[in-house]
C-alpha cells in the first residue's frame, strides 16, 4: 500500500451527529418582537437567540423596506 508519506488511522474519528425527531406537536410560532420561536401553549421560547448588535440593525433595516 503506498502512503504518500503519512499514515491515516485506522479507524474513522469523525462523529456522527445524533438527531431527535420530536413528535410533539406543540403550536410554535414566529414573533418578530422576541427574535424567536414560542410555543403558544406554554409561552417557551425555543431557543433564546440573542442577536449581534449589526445583525439587529439588519432585520431593523429589512423589517422598514417591508412596510
Amino acid at each position: 500500500m503506498i502512503t504518500h508519506g503519512f499514515s491515516l488511522p485506522e479507524k474513522s474519528t469523525v462523529k456522527t451527529p445524533q438527531f431527535t425527531i420530536s413528535r410533539n406537536k406543540s403550536k410554535l410560532v414566529y414573533l418578530p418582537r422576541e427574535r424567536d420561536w414560542v410555543n403558544l401553549e406554554t409561552g417557551s421560547i425555543l431557543t433564546r437567540y440573542t442577536p449581534t448588535s449589526k445583525h439587529q440593525m439588519m432585520m431593523e433595516n429589512i423589517d422598514r423596506e417591508s412596510s
